[in-house]
């Protein structure tokens, strides 16, 4: 009965604390095995990632960049490049999908500017800088135009009501008399006062206008063309080079988790 208690428990003693104090290793024909081995899954795998990434077809990324240096409609500019007025036409253009066009396509806010980004992706490097060419000169024309339009065409009504208003007030001013027949009545000199005050902003209203015509002569107002569509000289895949270096990090993980792991079971045949 001893005994047997006495054999029970000895298991007991040998577990991860016994495990933990084990400081062996692999021998060292096993361990240059291990790393040999992890060197060719390194290698293979990295030729295997070069080899299959060279399989794919070429896409090429073209790209226009627009600064539109505006502060009353920046929030509109990624809703304005990405809208399906602006975006049809061209997908009809070439009979391309709509929903194939947007998926080829990236446009919007470069983070942190005031720079609209219009990238275009596709096999055919030529038709990619066509799309973004024509892209970009209808984003100029319609934020141009709504930009210009909407500036002058308030102030021209502007303009306008005030004209009317001020020839209401001169017409009421002739009809005036004065009883007294010296200097202005008080009706006389509040309604030659409001005279005043409107030829005042009929002026500054007119001074804006010659501003606003004057700014968009000189481009200070309409957006600027910052980078001229382009195509980037390399493909935007396939990159081997880069599949590559992915696939041997790829191996040679694979091979040291199996060099852990052999180390591992060699640790717990020896502790047990």
């Amino acid at each position: 009965m001893t005994a047997t208690l006495e054999r029970s428990s000895e298991p007991a003693d040998v577990g991860f604390a016994h495990l933990s104090a084990y400081n062996g290793r692999p021998s060292p024909r096993m361990l240059v095995g291990l790393v040999m081995l992890t060197a060719c899954l390194a290698a293979f795998f990295g030729q295997a990632a070069y080899f299959l990434e060279g399989l794919r077809a070429d896409v090429w990324q073209a790209r226009t960049e627009v600064e539109y240096r505006g502060n009353s409609w920046t929030e509109t500019q990624g809703v304005t490049i990405q809208s399906n007025s602006l975006l049809s036409p061209i997908a009809d253009k070439y009979n391309i999908p709509i929903k194939e066009f947007n998926e080829d396509l990236e446009a919007g806010i470069v983070p942190g500017t005031q720079t609209v980004r219009i990238d275009y992706f596709d096999n055919d490097a030529d038709l990619a800088l066509a799309i973004v060419t024509d892209l970009q000169a209808d984003y100029l024309a319609t934020v141009t135009e709504r930009a210009s339009v909407e500036a002058m065409t308030t102030l021209e009504d502007e303009l306008v009501r005030l004209n009317e208003e001020l020839e209401t007030a001169q017409n009421e001013m002739n009809r005036m008399t004065n009883p007294t027949g010296i200097g202005l009545s008080v009706q006389q000199q509040d309604k030659q006062s409001e005279i005043a005050t409107i030829r005042t902003r009929i002026i500054e209203v007119d001074r804006m206008i010659l501003d606003t015509e004057l700014s968009e002569l000189n481009n200070t107002r309409v957006p600027r063309v910052t980078a001229e569509p382009y195509v980037f000289d390399e493909p935007y895949t396939p990159r081997p080079k880069r599949m590559a270096v992915v696939g041997f990090i790829l191996g040679a993980a694979l091979g040291l988790g199996l060099l852990v792991w052999k180390w591992w079971t060699a640790a717990v045949s020896e502790a047990y």
